[in-house]
Parts: C-alpha cells; structure tokens; sequence
C-alpha cells in the first residue's frame, strides 16, 4: 500500500487522554488522494492505529479525541462514528494503514475522499443556511464578527453565549455553519469548550482574516 509524504515534519497536534496519544499530519496532494491527512493512535507509546482521512476532518479527531479513548477502552465504534460524521447521516472514510476499523455499528459509513467530502460539506452547510435556520446564522455570524473586532480571537462557546442554541427543531450543522466561508475566517487554535454539556471536549478558536 502506498503512503504519501507528510507536508511537514510537525504535526498539526498532539493530544494525550489516559495513556492513549493521536498525532495527526496533513498529506501533501496526491491524484489519488487530495486534502488527506494521517492520523496516528497510540497506547503506552505503542501505535496500535494508522489511517489516513479527509483533511478537513482531522479536527473533528481532536474535538472528539476523548470519545475515541472511550471506545478504545469499550471496543466500540462510537468516538470514531462522532468523529467521522459528516452531519448528513453517514460518515467521511478512513483508509486503514494499520490497525482494523469496523465499520459504525449501524452500517452508516460513506467511503469517499477529500473533494467529495469537501462537496457535502459544502451542500450540508448549503442546505441548512436557507430556510427557517437563516435567521439564527446570521445573527450568529454577526456575534462572531463582533467578537472579533473587539478581542480578534473567537470561538463557538462565545458566539453560543450570546445567542443560544439554534430553536429547537433546526439542524445541528447550523453551529458548524458559523465560521464556514471562502476565506473569511482562520482557526489559529484548539481549547477546552467551557460548556458543561460539551465535557471538555476542544474547539477551535478563530480569527478573522485581514
């Protein structure tokens, strides 16, 4: 099987949760893959999962890093269907290197690689930014930019602390929807969410671009 070259030596993080590690790099583009990244899990220093998955996903496997130790400890599947959702029902590929998967436990996966994982991406946020949830994302992408004017650094919890959460009956992706845009906004970091409902879990923070 062949591998493809890391874009740097450094990888895009490193997060360590009860003795477990993940590691993760982008790919450089390939034809048979573009926008892949490699994502390592270790235990006690032992790699004991290699794969490769859509770039744009990987920090979905920091986000949700400490799920995916609760499923190594439970031998399920359920960190990594988190991590690996793609807000429409199914779930984004993972090309094992080493290390078996099995597939989620409800047979939802959708094997595909980064251009078609960019295009739904792009659809799912195109198809709950119109309609009744329209008027949440705009207040709250308003927030957001407000917030970094002031302080230049924002995340979801801030804008979330102003507005709420999208009524009730509106799809969740509406969140994932806020800093979504053709260039408008930077993550220029990972912290813990401070919502209880989130347990800890990271979320990027932003800056807008200038």
């Amino acid at each position: 099987m062949i591998e493809r070259e890391k874009q740097s030596r450094s990888p895009e993080f490193e997060i360590n949760d009860r003795g477990f590690s993940v590691t993760a790099w982008y790919l450089l583009d390939t034809t048979e893959s573009a926008g892949a990244a490699l994502i390592e899990i270790s235990k006690d220093s032992v790699l004991v999962r290699r794969f490769e998955m859509p770039s744009y996903k990987i920090w979905n496997i920091a986000a949700h890093f400490g799920d995916i130790v609760d499923s190594e400890i439970a031998k399920d599947t359920e960190g990594y269907e988190l991590a690996t959702s793609d807000g429409l029902g199914g779930h984004v590929g993972l090309r094992s290197l080493q290390g078996t998967l099995d597939p989620p436990s409800e047979g939802k996966q959708v094997y595909f690689y980064a251009d078609e994982g960019q295009r739904r991406k792009a659809a799912g946020i195109a198809q709950v930014s119109e309609g009744p949830g329209a008027v949440w994302l705009a207040d709250a992408r308003r927030v957001a930019l407000c917030y970094a004017n002031l302080s230049e650094e924002v995340t979801i919890d801030d804008v979330l602390r102003h507005v709420g959460l999208p009524p009730a009956g509106l799809h969740h992706n509406l969140i994932g929807a806020v800093f979504a845009g053709k260039g408008c906004w930077e993550r220029v970091g990972m912290v813990p969410t401070k919502r209880p409902e989130g347990h800890g879990r990271l979320i990027s923070v932003w800056k807008r671009r200038v």
